[in-house]
């Protein structure tokens, strides 16, 4: 199965990934490493993760490049983990 995950150097997006890949699923996702969580973390999850095999995009959702890739590629299975947690309130 291909896998594409966004959100993937999080700490979901990195174990499913990794686990995954473990499994001989074809996994690649991006991140777009900011700095709410602590980058050097989501990086190192990055490098190890590109030891297991699995392509790790340095990619914004807002911007649209990681969407040619998505679209060339053709999952089977796309994971939506990214997301910019808020305090604002309501």
């Amino acid at each position: 199965m291909r896998v594409f995950i966004t959100g993937i150097a999080g700490m979901i997006g990195y174990h499913l990934a990794s686990k995954l890949r473990s499994q001989g699923h074809h996994v690649w996702g991006l991140d777009d490493f900011n700095d709410y969580y602590d980058p050097l973390l989501k990086k190192a999850r990055a490098r190890n993760l590109r030891r297991e095999g699995v392509e790790v995009c340095d990619e914004d959702l807002l911007h649209t490049d990681w969407f040619y890739h998505l679209h060339h590629e053709k999952p089977d299975l796309v994971v939506h983990l990214a997301a910019t947690p808020t305090l604002d309130t309501v």
